[in-house]
Order: C-alpha cells, then sequence, then structure tokens
C-alpha cells in the first residue's frame, strides 16, 4: 500500500484541539473529522463549488477553531490532513439504529452501511498486486480506498450512488493528486445492459457491495455475474468483499454455479472467511471473494475466522480489530490443510457451497486408540424414508420438532400418545419405529419413537431425520451417545449453513466421522458410566438448587431485618424526641447530645428506611403475577433504545439482521413470514424483560462508565441462537469487572462491589432471578483484554425457532 506522509506535531496538535473542542460540544458527532476536511478543502485554491454544494452541511466556520495562521499550517499540509482524516474515520464506521437510514460513515445512504476496513483494504491490494497502468472498476466504491491506497498509477472508474459519499470521495482522491473518472450512478445491472455495454474492459475490479439480504441481494449477484463475465479482460481479477450467504445462500446461487461449474473452467477462485471485523455495529459475517479469469478453474477456500489472522491495535483511543494480511497470504501459498483447502468444481458439493469450514473437517475428526475405529454415519444407519404425499388430509397426526426431542441420550424416549397434534396438514410422514436425529442452531437432540406404524403415523419437522441403526458393530445408546458428543457437533457445525440459524443438509449428517470402540466397551464402561454420572449429576444439581434457594432466603431475611433494624433505631430516637417535648414532637427540635439531630432529618430517615424496606420486600417475589407472551425481540429492542436513550452512552443494534429478509412461504403457499417481520419470538413477560433491561443498562452506566459522558461509550445488543435458544447479549465497552470479584459476584444477591461504593449483586441477581423463573438463564461474561470487556447473555428457552431463510 502506499506510504503517506503524516502531519507534523504542529498540526497534529492543532486537528487533536479541534476534536477535544468538538468532542466537548458534542460527544456523539460521528462527522467531526469529515466537517474538519471539507471546510479546509474549501480553502483550497481548487475547491469545486459543486462539491461543496452537496456537502454544504458539514461546512463548520473555522475561525471559531483557528487562527489564520493556523488555517495555513493545515493548507501547506492538506494531503497529510485528507489520509489522517479518512484513515480515522475508519474508526467511526457505524449502523444507526435504525438501518432504514443507515450511515456509511456519518453520511445518511439507503443501501450501505460501513467503510471498507483498511486491514482488508491492504489484504486486496497485496493479493492484486496491480501493475502501473492498469484499468482499474470501482463498483459501489464508497470512500475509494482500493484507488485511495493503491501502490501504482492506474485507470480508475468508479461509480457510487449516494452524492454525499460521491462528492467526499472526489475530496479524497483530488487530494492525494489521483485522477479518476468518479461517477454518481447506480451500478446494478439493467435489462438494457448487454454483452458489449462496458467498451474499456477491465484488469481489476475491487468492491464492497451493500450487506443486503433478499431481493437486493439477488440484484447485487446478478450484476457480480454480469461483470464477471462481461467487464474483465483475459487474466482480469475480482476482489469482493461479501456477507457469508454468498458461500450457500439461494441469491447467489446462479452466480455459483455459472461461474464455477458451467464456465467450463473459465475462472479460478479464492474465497477466504473472515472474522468479525464489522464488530459491535453488525453480526453479520463476511467472506473475501477473488475471482481470476486465467482458464484454470482452481478453487481455494481458506478459513480465516480466527484469532490467529487478527491484530489488536490502539486507534485514537479505540481498539480496532485488524487483519494479518501477510499471515493470510503465507497460509494460502503454503496451503496450510488446517486453514487451506484447494480442488477444482468436481470436488465441491451439489450446490457449490463454498463455504471454507465444511471442507477442513479433517482437522477436527476424533483420534481414534489401537481398540477403536472410525465409521461414517453411512456405514452404521440408513436414513428411513419419509412419505410426502400431498393428498393427506389428516390434521391430526402428532408432530415432532427440536422441541420433542431430548439433549440427552439417556432420557429420549418418545411414545406416540404423548407427542402433540399438529394444527395443520403435515406432508413428512413417518409411518415405522424410528431413532431421531435433530440438529438447529449449532446444537444436536436426538429421540428413539415409540408406537408408530401405517395406522398410526406421526409427522416430522424439517430440521428432523429419521435413522436405522444397520449395523451390528454398535450399539443404539452408544450411536445416541456419540452424535451428542462435541466432536460429533463440531463436525456438523463445519458443514452447517444459514443466516439466521445454522442447519444441517441429510448428506452431510451421513458423513460425520465418530469413533466405535468393541461392543463390551460400549456396554459395561461407557454407557453404565454415562448412567451413573447422569443420575450423580441430577443428585447435585437437585442439592444445588436446594441450596441457592436456602441461602437466596437467608440474605432476604437478613437484608430485610437490617432494615428493620434501621427502623427501631430511629423509632426510638423518635420516642425520645416525644418524650422530651411531653408528648410534643417538634420538625425543628434537637435531639441528642453528641450526635446531634434533628427531628425533621429522622422523619426523612425513617421515610428512606421505609422505602427501602418496601424495596427489599418486592424482591421476595419478583416477577409474581407477571404473565408471559409473545414478544418479537428485534421489535422489543428497538422500542427500549427509543424510549431510554442516554447521555452517557450510545446503543449499539444492527436490527434490519434480525427482520425477514424476503417473504417466506410453508409448503402449501401460505405466508410464514412477512418481508420485515421480525425474526426471533419469544414467551416472556414484557414487563420482566424490562426490568431485566433496566438493571443491566444501569450497570452498565454506573459501574462501566461510572456516569460519565464520553463518544466512545457503546452498548452493543444483539441476537443470537444456540440449539432452540434464543440468546440476547447485551455488553458494554466500559471499565471491567473490579479485580477480585468474579462473574458470579455480580449475579449473587447482596455481594458489594468494592467498600462504600454500592452493588453489584441487586440488579444481576435480579437479571437472573427473572430469567429462570420465566423458564430462561442469564449468564455474565468477563474479557478484561476485550474492548467490550462485560456481557451479559440472556437465555430464552420458550421461542419460535422455524426458519434460516437463506
Amino acid at each position: 500500500m502506499t506510504q503517506f506522509v503524516t502531519l507534523s506535531d504542529k498540526a497534529q496538535a492543532l486537528v487533536n484541539n479541534y476534536m477535544n473542542s468538538s468532542i466537548a460540544k458534542n460527544p456523539f458527532d460521528s462527522n467531526i473529522l469529515k466537517k474538519l476536511l471539507i471546510s479546509v478543502y474549501k480553502y483550497t485554491a481548487s475547491a469545486d463549488v459543486a462539491l461543496l454544494s452537496v456537502l454544504e452541511k458539514y461546512v463548520i466556520d473555522l475561525s471559531d477553531y483557528y487562527t489564520d495562521e493556523d488555517i495555513q499550517v493545515l493548507l501547506t499540509e492538506y494531503s497529510a490532513l485528507a489520509i489522517y482524516c479518512h484513515q480515522h474515520d475508519d474508526v467511526f464506521y457505524r449502523s444507526s439504529n435504525n438501518r432504514t437510514a443507515a450511515e456509511i460513515g456519518g453520511f445518511h445512504v439507503g443501501n450501505s452501511d460501513f467503510l471498507t476496513p483498511m486491514s482488508l483494504v491492504e489484504l486486496c491490494l497485496k493479493m492484486s498486486d496491480c501493475k502501473a497502468g492498469s484499468r482499474v472498476y470501482l463498483p459501489f466504491a464508497g470512500t475509494c480506498p482500493f484507488a485511495l491506497y493503491q501502490t501504482h498509477s492506474c485507470v480508475f472508474d468508479t461509480a457510487e450512488i449516494n452524492r454525499e459519499v460521491w462528492a467526499y470521495s472526489k475530496i479524497l482522491l483530488s487530494s492525494q493528486g489521483i485522477n479518476a473518472n468518479v461517477e454518481c450512478k447506480n451500478c446494478l445491472v439493467s435489462d438494457e445492459m448487454n454483452d458489449t455495454y462496458f467498451k474499456n474492459k477491465y484488469d481489476y475490479i475491487f468492491s464492497f457491495p451493500p450487506l443486503m439480504g433478499g431481493r437486493e441481494e439477488r440484484c447485487i449477484a446478478d450484476t457480480f455475474l454480469y461483470l464477471a463475465q462481461n467487464a474483465l479482460r483475459d487474466n482480469g481479477e475480482i476482489y469482493c468483499i461479501l456477507p457469508m450467504s454468498f458461500c450457500f445462500g439461494r441469491a447467489w446461487s446462479e452466480f455459483r454455479k455459472s461461474i464455477l461449474k458451467e464456465s467450463n473452467n473459465m475462472f479460478s477462485a479464492v474465497v477466504i472467511s473472515l472474522p468479525p471485523l464489522f464488530q459491535p455495529y453488525t453480526s453479520i459475517s463476511t467472506i473475501l471473494l477473488c475471482l481470476k479469469k486465467d482458464g484454470k478453474g482452481q478453487i481455494c477456500l481458506m478459513d480465516a475466522a480466527n484469532d490467529a489472522f487478527l491484530a489488536t491495535k490502539d486507534l485514537a483511543g479505540w481498539k480496532q480489530k485488524t487483519l494479518k494480511a501477510d499471515s493470510i497470504i503465507e497460509t494460502i501459498l503454503k496451503q496450510d490443510e488446517t486453514y487451506v483447502w484447494g480442488g477444482d468444481a468436481a470436488c465441491l458439493s451439489d450446490d457449490v457451497n463454498l463455504l471454507p469450514s465444511r471442507y477442513l473437517i479433517t482437522s477436527v475428526l476424533p483420534k481414534t486408540t489401537s481398540e477403536e475405529k472410525l465409521f461414517k454415519l453411512a456405514d452404521l444407519i440408513s436414513v428411513v424414508p419419509l412419505v410426502r404425499d400431498r393428498s393427506i388430509t389428516k390434521t391430526d397426526i402428532p408432530l415432532i420438532g427440536m422441541r420433542e426431542l431430548s439433549s440427552s441420550y439417556l432420557n429420549c424416549d418418545i411414545n406416540r400418545k404423548d407427542i402433540p397434534i399438529s394444527n395443520k396438514t403435515e406432508y413428512r410422514i413417518l409411518s415405522t419405529d424410528s431413532l431421531l436425529i435433530g440438529f438447529i442452531g449449532g446444537k444436536f437432540k436426538v429421540g428413539r419413537v415409540h408406537g408408530v406404524s401405517e395406522d398410526a403415523p406421526i409427522a416430522l419437522r424439517h430440521e428432523v431425520f429419521a435413522i436405522q441403526l444397520n449395523s451390528n458393530v454398535i450399539t443404539e445408546d452408544y450411536l445416541l451417545r456419540c452424535i451428542m458428543s462435541a466432536e460429533t457437533e463440531l463436525q456438523a457445525k463445519r458443514m452447517s449453513s444459514g443466516v439466521t440459524i445454522s442447519r444441517i443438509s441429510q448428506q452431510d449428517i451421513l458423513s460425520i466421522s465418530i469413533i466405535v470402540p468393541n461392543l463390551i466397551s460400549q456396554q459395561e464402561n461407557q454407557c453404565k458410566e454415562d448412567t451413573r454420572s447422569s443420575l450423580t449429576e441430577s443428585d447435585r444439581k437437585l442439592l444445588e438448587s436446594a441450596e441457592t434457594f436456602r441461602r437466596d432466603i437467608h440474605m432476604k431475611k437478613h437484608a430485610i431485618g437490617q432494615a428493620i433494624f434501621n427502623l427501631n433505631n430511629w423509632m426510638k430516637v423518635l420516642q425520645r424526641a416525644r418524650r422530651d417535648g411531653n408528648g410534643i414532637v417538634d420538625d425543628n427540635a434537637t435531639v441528642g447530645t453528641v450526635h446531634k439531630t434533628k427531628v425533621s432529618d429522622i422523619y426523612a430517615n425513617l421515610q428512606a428506611i421505609m422505602q427501602e424496606l418496601q424495596i427489599k420486600i418486592n424482591k421476595l417475589d419478583s416477577g409474581y403475577g407477571m404473565q408471559s407472551s409473545e414478544i418479537a425481540l428485534v421489535d422489543f429492542i428497538e422500542k427500549y433504545i427509543h424510549k431510554n436513550q442516554s447521555p452517557i452512552f450510545q446503543y449499539v443494534f444492527d436490527n434490519l439482521a434480525h427482520r425477514a429478509s424476503q417473504s417466506l412461504y410453508d409448503e402449501e403457499r401460505d405466508i410464514i413470514l412477512e418481508k420485515g417481520d421480525a425474526l426471533e419470538l419469544v414467551q416472556f413477560p414484557l414487563e420482566a424483560l424490562t426490568i431485566i433491561f433496566d438493571n443491566i443498562i444501569s450497570n452498565a452506566c454506573c459501574h462501566g462508565f461510572k456516569d460519565t459522558a464520553n463518544q466512545k461509550n457503546m452498548v452493543k445488543i444483539d441476537i443470537l441462537s444456540e440449539g432452540e435458544d434464543y440468546i440476547v447479549t447485551i455488553s458494554n465497552n466500559g471499565a471491567p469487572l473490579l479485580t477480585g470479584y468474579n462473574t458470579e459476584n455480580v449475579l449473587t444477591y447482596g455481594v458489594s462491589s468494592k467498600e462504600g461504593e454500592g452493588h453489584y449483586g441487586i440488579g444481576g441477581y435480579e437479571v437472573r432471578k427473572l430469567m429462570r423463573e420465566f423458564g430462561g438463564d442469564a449468564e455474565l461474561i468477563s474479557n478484561p483484554n476485550d474492548d467490550f470487556c462485560i456481557t451479559y447473555r440472556l437465555i430464552f428457552k420458550s421461542t419460535n425457532i422455524i426458519a434460516s431463510f437463506s
């Protein structure tokens, strides 16, 4: 990448002073550096009035901050100033609380959210190694970082639909003397485009298109298919940052098949799964696609989505995750089999799934001993065929989904008569006793169903598979034990895919490998030991639950006793005042000789103690009388953020990631979800959930941010899925947990944070108590070295996980 001149000490001091003054006026202004650069640009001899008119709302009066001499210093170092502003804006890319009016580096646009991280720009430019004079196209150009940081002089054509971003990019490019054809236009393909639309074909195409879903994502996929087929010269290359759904989603299916399966090996491809570079602003996973029109048909898939390829740097006080570009390139060149898979289109799955992790299973296969053998499930089981007859009209067939299966193979028997009846026609009909496997959200569950026949069938949801054992080298119990093992779950996670909720295909389940010891070891040792361990664990949990209840009541009784003791003491003082006044109590009278107290203060203390006592009594039955109702988590979080804005911190929540990107239909073409509907629904009392959020936010303000406003203070909210559970995470980037306190202290009633400075325990305790009272749970994660060092995990078990939308 190009090496730029840095600001002098004097210019840097001027920038720092301006930033400090601006932050003091408006701590949450994300356009501070843009305003500075645009306003200095106005003073340059080459300032374009047309550009300034587009960016008029970002122009400030520099005389409010600088003398004429100071402004001259900034003009002298204008080129370095522009790069400084752009590089530090890299920190401030953000998604607004409502992406219907999303932001790109502070500019309001309708179809994009993020600036391209500099380390990702560096990786693309190092991999491409553009030659001088190359013709380069930048669709969805943004601020044109792929031109701005290009080492050699190239011929650039760019397209950006947003006028503000387009104008700002022209200012940035001109500040570095880069000549480019920068157009403000829509770069999506249209019907009037034909094979010769691009008269000048390109050596390189770089792009970071919007992270969209549904019809919009298909339009973007069609655009890049057109560019690959019609806009590249021979040996031309495309570098594109895309959502992970590119690897397996329907929107990109035609692109994958056309480019890699049906192009007669015209293209080679490298797909790199990336670590979470866009946290905390979105949980959308991304990949880097590198496509070369070289006629070789080679495919390289790399899994770089782990800490081995991440570094952390401090930029203007922010901890920023960056890619180790050189390490990624070196790993690809070495073809390290831990992270890299190589092959051709014939080696890919039928649906041309390009998810790197699914082809890197070897490194996570379980290790065998001399007395054990490794088998694929396909060698041990057969899948029971299901009837899919749409002429079936019965609606009283029992239905089994993940909820009816068990997470323990020791307790997974299901009788047909105990299965709930479906209220609609089901087409996946099972008519024989079978073993059942279900996988969703990264978790397996199993079952053993009895009482099923041709005359008494059952129906299975799509995430449940029916199997039968067809080998005598393994018992049913041990087979189910292996399916529930961590090794099997890891393999399944590597092969599973899904935008919202990960799922796995029947074919992939059969390809999973398990370790099988001899039958004696299966029956006499491991399964029996599991049974003993399960009973012991049940006893332990029962005792632990009883002890927790006893300790809970004891601490609450003690806390109420303390309040009553204080109340009694003040009542004695009040009685003394009444006695001294011969039955008359004067509010202005003073009681005591050493510690003198006014009667009015006694009344105030009594009132405070009564209020405290009422609070403690209320804690005894938090949640009592509250009724659960269906809550759309994204709707609740949006409303909560809107009603509870804070002068201390900013919320970060990617709401569009939790709404349907397209309408979803069932097998009868009835709409399950409309586009824009909430994806994650839970059964929980609305009042209780509000109390839980209030406690967590209060703790963040008090302990994390010390009740002090700062533009860097953020509370990040996200919704995840694990198995059948939804998990709401609430994190803050304030102070870490105090030394000497573990996460259990925060969730325990009455544990002080430190002497004389409040409590962790009241709010944290209430969070976990309410979650458990209504069938969920709460955890606290402390990672002192992470930027977001404190995370609450609210686990909801009464959910409606229904689809992956991929």
